[in-house]
């Protein structure tokens, strides 16, 4: 799919008439995350995939700042902690830093 029109409601624009008959859709909206939001998601997940102390105290305010000015998507903000940590990880830190989120956004746009 491309990205351009996940989270969107466009993609029935390019529908035919038929199909869109057939699916029967009803479209829920999700407003975007903010970054409270944001910070509250990755805070749950810190305590789930990381070990204590494994993060910098930036880290999440800083992947949140990206989830809410990129797209206010919480699966990149997600896939930006989740890439941070294996950069990490592949280089024997024993914390993630902000350093490794800078890094891994740039990874990951790359990637997209």
């Amino acid at each position: 799919m491309d990205t351009s029109t996940r989270n969107t409601f466009r993609y029935q624009e390019t529908l035919s008439p038929k199909v869109e008959s057939s699916l029967c859709e009803r479209s829920i909206h999700f407003p975007a995350y903010d970054a409270e939001e944001f910070r509250q998601v990755l805070q749950q997940r810190e305590t789930v995939a990381f070990q204590d102390d494994a993060l910098d105290s930036g880290v999440i305010p800083l992947c949140a700042a990206f989830g809410t000015k990129d797209s206010g998507d919480a699966r990149r903000a997600l896939d930006l902690l989740l890439q941070a940590g294996d950069l990490a990880h592949e280089e024997g830190a024993q914390t993630v830093t902000e350093n490794h989120v800078n890094r891994s956004k740039k990874l990951l746009q790359l990637m997209r």
